[in-house]
C-alpha cells in the first residue's frame, strides 16, 4: 500500500517499498510459519511446505484476473512494451485495492495461526516412555537402526517391535550456523531463487515481444499459477516419500532444459502453445 506513495516519486522510494519493505515482510516470517505448521504433522514435514507454499501460486490464479480486469479491461495492446497513458494511469490504484485485500488476509491468518501445545509433545514423549517400559520389563527392547527409514524394526526373542518414526531435530539459530549442512542449503537456495525472480519478472515481457495480446498473456499466468499450486504439493509429497536429493536434482535437470530452450518456442507458428507448455512446465 505504501508502493501507492512512492510510485509517483521516483525509482528510489519504489525500490524503498515494493522491492526492500515487501523483501523483508514476505521473508522474515515466512520460515517461521513453515515451522509452526510442521509442528502439527512431523511426519509429513515436506508435504506441508509444500501446501503451505503453494498459497504463493494460488495467490496469482486468484490475483491475475482481478488485476488484469482493474488496469486493462479492454485487452489493449502494447506499443513496444509499453502500454498506452489509460492503462498505466490505472496502475497505482491496484497497489491500494490488492494491499487492502492482503491486509485483511493477514490480519485473519494472525488470529488462526498458533503454535502446537506443548502438552501435546509431552503427553507423546510420555506416551513413548512407556512403552519403552513396557518393552524392558517383558523383555523386549527397541534399538535405533541408523538409515533413510522412517521406521526403524528390531527383532528381540519371537516378537518384531516397530519404532516410532524419528521427528527431525530443532536447531537454534547458533547451532545452524556451526553447521555445514546450513551454508550448503543455504547455497542452493539462493542459486535457485535467480531463476524464479527472472522467471516471474520476465516471462510476461517475452510474451509481449513475441506479440501475444495481454488477456493471452494473463490466461498463462493465471494458469501457470495452478501448475506452481500443484507442483509444490507434488514435490513435497515427493520429498516425504523418497528423500530430498533426487527430486531436487530431477528438478533442476528439467528447469535446466526448459530455461535453455525457452527463448526459441515462440519462433514458429506453434509458438503460442509452446510457449503455454514451456511457462507451466516452468512454474510447476
Amino acid at each position: 500500500m505504501l508502493t501507492r506513495l512512492t510510485v509517483d516519486y521516483g525509482l528510489g522510494p519504489y525500490i524503498a517499498t515494493y522491492c526492500i519493505l515487501f523483501g523483508i515482510g514476505m521473508g522474515v516470517p515466512y520460515s517461521l510459519i513453515f515451522s509452526i505448521a510442521s509442528s502439527w504433522f512431523p511426519q509429513h514435514r515436506a508435504t506441508v511446505v509444500g501446501i503451505i507454499s503453494s498459497g504463493f501460486g494460488l495467490g496469482a490464479l486468484v490475483f491475475t484476473p482481478i488485476q488484469t480486469a482493474i488496469i486493462n479491461p479492454n485487452n489493449l495492446s502494447p506499443n513496444g512494451t509499453k502500454f498506452p497513458p489509460s492503462v498505466e494511469e490505472k496502475i497505482p490504484s491496484v497497489f491500494l485495492i490488492l494491499g487492502g485485500i492482503v491486509l485483511a488476509l493477514e490480519v485473519i491468518a494472525c488470529i488462526l495461526l498458533h503454535q502446537k501445545p506443548e502438552q501435546d509433545k509431552t503427553s507423546k514423549a510420555l506416551q513413548g516412555g512407556d512403552n519403552e517400559m513396557v518393552d524392558r520389563t517383558t523383555g523386549y527392547a527397541k534399538v535405533d537402526v541408523d538409515g533413510d527409514d522412517d521406521k526403524h524394526v528390531c527383532e528381540m526373542g519371537d516378537k518384531t517391535t516397530t519404532d516410532a518414526p524419528r521427528v527431525p531435530r530443532s536447531y537454534t539459530t547458533l547451532e545452524a550456523l556451526k553447521s555445514v549442512d546450513f551454508y550448503l542449503l543455504w547455497t542452493i537456495v539462493f542459486f535457485d531463487i535467480i531463476p524464479v525472480v527472472l522467471l516471474t519478472s520476465t516471462f510476461k515481457v517475452y510474451g509481449i515481444r513475441s506479440k501475444f495480446d495481454d488477456q493471452f498473456l494473463s490466461a498463462i499466468a493465471t494458469t501457470s499459477a495452478a501448475f506452481n499450486c500443484i507442483g509444490r504439493v507434488f514435490w513435497g509429497f515427493v520429498v516425504d516419500h523418497l528423500s530430498s536429493k533426487c527430486p531436487l536434482m530431477t528438478f533442476l535437470l528439467l528447469w535446466a532444459a526448459l530455461f535453455i530452450t525457452f527463448p526459441y518456442v515462440a519462433a514458429n507458428e506453434a509458438g503460442k502453445y509452446l510457449y503455454a507448455i514451456w511457462v507451466f512446465g516452468l512454474f510447476f
